[in-house]
Protein backbone atom coordinates (compact mmCIF):
# COMPACT_ATOMS: atom_id res chain seq x y z
CA UNK A 1 0.00 0.00 0.00
CA UNK A 2 1.34 3.62 -0.74
CA UNK A 3 0.63 5.87 1.90
CA UNK A 4 0.29 9.92 0.41
CA UNK A 5 2.20 12.29 2.49
CA UNK A 6 3.65 9.80 4.51
CA UNK A 7 7.30 10.16 5.96
CA UNK A 8 8.59 6.91 5.97
CA UNK A 9 12.10 8.47 6.83
CA UNK A 10 10.68 9.95 10.26
CA UNK A 11 9.15 6.16 11.01
CA UNK A 12 12.32 4.89 10.34
CA UNK A 13 14.48 7.15 12.16
CA UNK A 14 12.03 7.02 15.18
CA UNK A 15 11.34 3.43 15.33
CA UNK A 16 13.65 2.69 17.80
CA UNK A 17 11.95 4.72 20.49
CA UNK A 18 8.99 2.60 20.24
CA UNK A 19 10.31 -0.97 20.22
CA UNK A 20 8.63 -1.68 23.96
CA UNK A 21 5.39 -0.13 22.95
CA UNK A 22 2.52 -2.37 22.54
CA UNK A 23 -0.42 -0.02 21.85
CA UNK A 24 -0.59 3.60 20.47
CA UNK A 25 -3.21 6.72 20.42
CA UNK A 26 -2.28 8.57 17.57
CA UNK A 27 -4.50 12.20 17.87
CA UNK A 28 -5.45 13.77 15.13
CA UNK A 29 -4.62 10.61 12.86
CA UNK A 30 -5.92 11.55 10.07
CA UNK A 31 -5.82 9.21 7.13
CA UNK A 32 -4.32 6.68 9.54
CA UNK A 33 -1.10 6.02 7.89
CA UNK A 34 1.52 6.13 10.91
CA UNK A 35 -1.39 3.82 13.05
CA UNK A 36 -1.08 1.62 9.60
CA UNK A 37 2.87 2.09 9.99
CA UNK A 38 2.98 1.20 13.89
CA UNK A 39 0.66 -1.85 13.30
CA UNK A 40 2.76 -2.96 10.19
CA UNK A 41 5.76 -3.17 12.53
CA UNK A 42 4.45 -5.30 15.29
CA UNK A 43 2.14 -2.73 17.41
CA UNK A 44 -0.81 -4.40 18.70
CA UNK A 45 -3.22 -1.70 19.31
CA UNK A 46 -3.37 1.40 17.20
CA UNK A 47 -6.17 3.68 17.71
CA UNK A 48 -6.61 7.10 16.59
CA UNK A 49 -8.55 9.83 17.23
CA UNK A 50 -9.50 12.65 14.23
CA UNK A 51 -12.04 15.04 14.84
CA UNK A 52 -13.76 14.88 11.26
CA UNK A 53 -14.54 11.80 9.15
CA UNK A 54 -12.00 11.02 6.81
CA UNK A 55 -11.41 8.19 4.07
CA UNK A 56 -9.19 5.80 6.08
CA UNK A 57 -6.83 2.84 4.84
CA UNK A 58 -7.01 0.76 7.82
CA UNK A 59 -5.11 -2.67 8.24
CA UNK A 60 -6.51 -3.73 11.78
CA UNK A 61 -6.16 -0.12 12.83
CA UNK A 62 -9.18 1.80 15.26
CA UNK A 63 -10.21 5.27 14.17
CA UNK A 64 -12.55 7.03 16.17
CA UNK A 65 -14.40 10.27 15.92
CA UNK A 66 -14.51 13.03 18.62
CA UNK A 67 -13.06 16.35 20.00
CA UNK A 68 -10.16 15.80 22.20
CA UNK A 69 -11.02 19.59 23.37
CA UNK A 70 -14.62 19.31 24.22
CA UNK A 71 -15.11 16.63 26.53
CA UNK A 72 -14.18 13.12 24.46
CA UNK A 73 -12.74 10.51 26.67
CA UNK A 74 -11.46 7.02 26.21
CA UNK A 75 -11.45 4.49 28.66
CA UNK A 76 -7.83 3.17 28.90
CA UNK A 77 -4.23 4.26 28.25
CA UNK A 78 -1.08 3.50 25.75
CA UNK A 79 2.73 3.37 25.76
CA UNK A 80 2.76 6.08 23.32
CA UNK A 81 0.41 8.90 22.85
CA UNK A 82 1.19 11.27 19.34
CA UNK A 83 -0.18 14.11 18.01
CA UNK A 84 1.60 15.34 14.71
CA UNK A 85 1.42 18.39 13.13
CA UNK A 86 -1.85 19.07 15.05
CA UNK A 87 -1.98 21.35 17.82
CA UNK A 88 -1.69 24.48 15.05
CA UNK A 89 -5.38 23.22 13.80
CA UNK A 90 -6.67 23.86 16.88
CA UNK A 91 -7.60 27.34 18.21
CA UNK A 92 -5.29 28.71 21.17
CA UNK A 93 -7.97 28.57 23.76
CA UNK A 94 -8.01 25.20 23.78
CA UNK A 95 -4.48 23.61 23.77
CA UNK A 96 -4.99 23.00 27.63
CA UNK A 97 -7.36 20.35 26.92
CA UNK A 98 -5.72 19.36 24.47
CA UNK A 99 -2.91 18.46 26.39
CA UNK A 100 -4.57 16.95 29.63
CA UNK A 101 -6.77 14.72 27.33
CA UNK A 102 -2.72 13.43 26.32
CA UNK A 103 -1.33 13.55 29.47
CA UNK A 104 -4.55 10.81 30.80
CA UNK A 105 -4.00 8.59 28.19
CA UNK A 106 -0.17 7.70 27.85
CA UNK A 107 1.21 5.22 30.05
CA UNK A 108 5.29 5.90 29.14
CA UNK A 109 5.46 8.53 26.16
CA UNK A 110 4.45 11.25 24.17
CA UNK A 111 5.47 12.10 20.50
CA UNK A 112 4.44 15.83 19.62
CA UNK A 113 5.67 18.05 16.85
CA UNK A 114 4.40 21.43 16.09
CA UNK A 115 4.73 24.33 14.20
CA UNK A 116 7.66 26.81 14.20
CA UNK A 117 7.62 29.68 16.45
CA UNK A 118 6.83 32.24 14.13
CA UNK A 119 3.53 30.55 13.64
CA UNK A 120 2.43 30.98 17.15
CA UNK A 121 3.55 34.29 17.05
CA UNK A 122 1.17 34.92 14.44
CA UNK A 123 -1.49 32.79 15.48
CA UNK A 124 -1.46 32.82 19.55
CA UNK A 125 -4.52 34.81 20.64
Amino acid sequence: MKHVLFDKTLMDSMWFLFYDVNGVLDVGCALGVYLNSWKERGIKRCVGIEPNPMVNYTNGVEIKTGDVTNGFELKETFDLVTNMEVVEHINCSKHAALFDFITSHFNKMHYFSGPEKEWRKKNDK
